[in-house]
């Protein structure tokens, strides 16, 4: 008898141990899920920045259209910095490249997007 009592127990035991391996690992599967969600968060903000940084330089006179900083703290992305390159690969044409970058920990990311326009006159 009692060594039915100490097999129940070591069983016990050893489903504890298993559960709490399994437990763990579930774990760190959500807090991996959960760090990249917020990484994906972060993408976005900076894409959907990029994009109207963008569209403020291509809404502005052809002449007018210049290399830039810009620094801006977003809600859930504090410290995003933006740079516009203006470069005129031909007369009448300027590619416009925004490029906004931040960190994360001590990871640093970007997002660019590049783009063409048209204007003033050509010899």
């Amino acid at each position: 008898m009692n060594r039915t009592r100490g097999t129940t127990l070591v069983t016990v035991i050893v489903s504890i141990a298993i559960l709490a391996v399994a437990l763990a690992s579930a774990a760190s599967v959500f807090i991996s899920a959960a760090k990249l969600a917020k990484h994906a968060a972060n993408v976005t903000s900076a894409a959907s920045f990029a994009e109207s940084v963008m569209e403020r330089v291509r809404s502005q006179p052809f002449a007018s259209m210049e290399s830039a900083d810009v620094e801006r703290g977003l809600p859930n992305l504090p410290g995003v910095r933006c740079e516009i390159a203006v470069a005129s690969p031909e007369p009448g044409l300027k590619q416009i490249t925004v490029t906004c970058s931040w960190t994360e920990g001590a990871n640093p990311y970007n997002v660019r997007y590049s783009t063409l326009a048209a204007g003033g006159h050509t010899p």
